[in-house]
């Protein structure tokens, strides 16, 4: 088993950029950021791993059993984050949290506990320990709430009037959990999902929060946690959304649609050459076209300090294969070693996951 230092590294390492360079597609950004965090290396000859179920709930689980103890997993879970499944809207900020718990995200619908993931829970909780719950009743219900307080287990419930004060409201117990306040901070759109969830791999990794936009408006919630934390020392505005926010970001990473977001985002967050040999080994591959296999991802990848990449579900775009290969050229030792691919061959094609294959055997 592998496990990061949660606090050690990053409350004595200040993050710092690299002078700023301009992306093919305008972008102007800094380079990307040395993690303070050690790591053992990971010793294992290039794979790729599928991780899909028959839906986004069995899905979640699979990813949840790939990281999580018993199943193989290099992690013990220390608590559950559980969102709903019909709605991005109170879970683009939730990968940090994960990652900073050491548990899985999981989906449920809003009236009731889906049967595989209490299951997936109960496997990996014991009474007493911690769920959770993203968002008001209207998200997960009071039902869902109380079958899993009637089983012993601890439920937390972060919410705020709206997404923006939500995702406000995971900051602040990533704070909490943590015991000490972060450098640094991803800001995204919070009306569309891609972006955002891209965001949560890189941001979680560092255990730093994604606070939301309204599209180009920063929220007057999300502008007074900004305010209130004059330690970060690094806000990145991942999208181009909110990178036309008005306010003044150290970072601004987008491309010309989602994959080259991503592939940016990854790029800022896991292409330093001077990283441990392990940080970027790890990607993680999941549709850009719907939400569900790719919030499940982020959490997961943060834990695995590794970029969540997009694709379309016939083809890898050729930007999302470059950022593989720069991913493996990045240093003199550095390789890609692992991939997954999220979902079912029916969302990500079996040719589209050879060609991941490929690029990671290179």
């Amino acid at each position: 088993m592998y496990r990061r230092s949660l606090v050690a590294g990053l409350a004595a390492a200040a993050l710092t950029a690299t002078a700023a360079s301009p992306s093919a597609a305008g972008t102007v950004i800094p380079g990307p950021r040395a993690l303070p965090i050690d790591q053992a290396t990971v010793a294992m000859a290039p794979e790729v791993e599928r991780l899909g179920g028959a839906d986004r709930y069995t899905t979640a689980v699979a990813a949840s059993r790939a990281a999580f103890d018993d199943a193989g997993g290099p992690f013990a879970a220390g608590a559950v984050v559980l969102a709903r499944s019909d709605s991005y809207a109170d879970s683009l900020a939730a990968a940090p949290l994960a990652s900073a718990v050491e548990g899985p995200l999981l989906l449920t619908q809003p009236g009731a506990l889906r049967g595989s993931t209490e299951a997936e829970i109960d496997r990996l909780l014991d009474p007493g320990q911690t769920v959770y719950v993203l968002g008001g009743t209207p998200a997960i219900s009071p039902a869902v709430a109380g079958r899993l307080t009637s089983k012993g287990y601890v439920v937390k419930r972060l919410q705020g009037r709206d997404r923006y004060a939500t995702a406000v409201a995971i900051a602040e117990e990533l704070e909490e959990v943590l015991g000490f306040a972060p450098t640094g901070a991803a800001v995204t759109t919070g009306t569309n999902f891609p972006d955002g969830l891209a965001a949560g791999a890189g941001a979680g990794a560092y255990l730093e929060p994604v606070l939301l936009t309204n599209g180009s408006v920063i929220p007057g919630v999300t502008r007074a946690y900004l305010d209130a934390n004059p330690q970060l020392e690094e806000v990145a505005a991942v999208g181009a959304a909110a990178a036309a926010a008005d306010y003044a970001f150290d970072a601004m990473l987008y491309g010309r649609d989602r994959y080259e977001t991503a592939a940016v985002t990854a790029d800022y967050y896991f292409g330093h050459p001077d990283n441990p040999t392990d940080v970027g080994a790890t990607v993680g591959l999941a549709t850009g076209t719907d939400w569900p296999d790719a919030l499940a991802a982020s959490g997961m990848l943060a834990l695995y300090q590794g970029p969540l990449l997009l694709t379309r579900k016939d083809a890898l775009p050729a930007v999302t294969a470059a950022a593989v290969e720069a991913l493996e050229t990045r240093g003199d030792t550095s390789d890609v070693t692992l991939g997954f691919v999220f979902g079912s061959s029916g969302v990500v094609s079996a040719a589209v996951e050879n060609s991941l294959r490929t690029a990671v055997a290179r």
